[in-house]
């Protein structure tokens, strides 16, 4: 095909859909709107997604997670993960370090008189930086303060600025009250790793576990709903020092193997491929939700296309008369439709992006957690879903330009 019969088809495909303004309006309308749902679903989408990986990243990569009762057979032993297990894993070479993880909500008060509920994590003196976790401020709680269970506490960013506004180096040094026990903040910790892996408003914060089981679990110093494993990788991967921990437990337990466990055990890596998986879905889910509009568009320009070809029966059988081929009428009106689909998913683009950038800033105002999350704009998904908006102009305008195509020119020329 020549440029000049290229611009020609062009320039005509314009001429044409210009002269119907209210139907081509009309079935824009309908493109604009599926492609740019979708552009904005995936572009917030994969922020969503990449904030969430990154979230997620932070629980530590070497981390084996062991938890009491086993769930995946809708059963829950009562026997639980005893100080006499984490201490034989502990000793085992293959791992750096051990922490219980246990979790209560609270209510602190500072000095201040101000009040926030609190989710505190008990660790161990090495547990909170094994996790990935980064000190920005103060210390972290010491072996000594672990075994002499004292009421020291460290948070993580912005609970410091929530309990005492305009404090600087967070709060380290002031006081705050949790069931009547004063404790102090010796350390600020900024949002990341497993203590703040999830929304901000969660207000975490940690104490020594021994703190915790002493003060706030009833004095049970003997027992753990949960604990974490962290592996030298340099000995052995993760996976394999999740079966070698697994085959003490049994032991220790006396459950054989073939038998349900008593306890579960998983690792990091493995609740960060099943959140990446639930979010691809979610992510795969809603674009097809959004793209149900595109296929409307789609039957749209169809329809618009056939009300044209029957409009435009005496011009067809004038070109044919003339000498123009089937071929020539076939790609005259798929030009047209491939054009208004162009058109409309170039105007869907830009809506979308807007879209997708006003909703993150929007995101960013409520905050919640939600401040972190940036649209991603990727340019190869972009350039498809607008290719896409062509060529989906072109499959559905086959049918009318092959209509338009193989009608006869003397039938064609007799009818009013």
């Amino acid at each position: 095909m020549t440029a000049m019969k290229l611009s020609h088809l062009l320039s005509e495909a314009f001429e044409n859909v210009r002269a119907n303004k209210g139907r081509s309006f009309l079935t824009l309308i309908g493109i604009v709107i599926g492609i740019s749902s979708v552009i904005t679903i995936l572009s917030v989408g994969l922020g969503v997604q990449a904030y969430v990986d990154d979230q997620m990243s932070g629980l530590g990569s070497n981390a084996v997670m062991i938890s009491e009762g086993n769930y995946s057979i809708q059963t829950r032993n009562n026997q639980t993960v005893s100080t006499g297990d984490m201490e034989e894993i502990c000793g085992l070479p293959f791992v750096i370090d051990c922490s219980p993880s246990l979790t209560e909500i609270k209510i602190a008060t500072a000095e201040n008189g101000k009040t926030l509920p609190l989710t505190i994590l008990g660790y161990s003196a090495a547990g909170i930086a094994l996790g990935g976790n980064e000190l920005i401020h103060g210390r972290a709680y010491t072996e000594e303060e672990v075994r002499n269970a004292e009421p020291v506490i460290v948070t993580w960013s912005p609970v410091a600025e929530r309990l005492f506004p305009g404090e600087k180096n967070g709060a380290v040094g002031r006081k705050i009250r949790i069931d009547n026990v004063t404790y102090e903040i010796i350390g600020e910790y900024l949002e990341g790793g497993f203590g703040q892996s999830f929304a901000d408003q969660m207000n975490y914060a940690s104490v020594p576990y021994t703190a915790m089981q002493l003060r706030m679990s009833g004095g049970n110093r003997h027992h753990y709903g949960m604990m974490l494993a962290f592996i030298d990788e340099s000995l052995l991967t993760v996976e394999e020092g999740m079966t070698r921990i697994e085959t003490v437990l049994r032991r220790r337990h006396d459950i054989p193997a073939g038998r349900p466990a008593d306890f579960m055990i998983t690792t990091s890596k493995e609740m960060i491929r099943l959140v990446s998986v639930v979010t691809s879905t979610f992510l795969i889910f809603l674009s097809g939700v959004a793209a149900i509009s595109l296929l409307v568009a789609g039957i749209g320009i169809m329809n618009i296309m056939l009300v044209t070809v029957t409009e435009r029966t005496r011009e067809i059988g004038l070109r044919k008369a003339v000498g123009a081929r089937n071929r020539d009428i076939l790609v005259q009106f798929l030009f047209e439709s491939a054009y208004l689909s162009l058109f409309g998913g170039l105007i869907g683009m830009t809506t979308g992006l807007l879209a997708s950038f006003g909703l993150t800033a929007g995101l960013r105002l409520i905050e919640r957690g939600f401040e972190s999350v940036r649209a991603v704009v990727n340019p190869g998904v972009i350039a498809f879903t607008v290719f896409f908006a062509a060529a989906f102009g072109i499959v559905f305008g086959l049918v009318p330009a092959r209509k338009a195509s193989r009608l006869e020119p003397v039938l064609a020329l007799r009818t009013e």
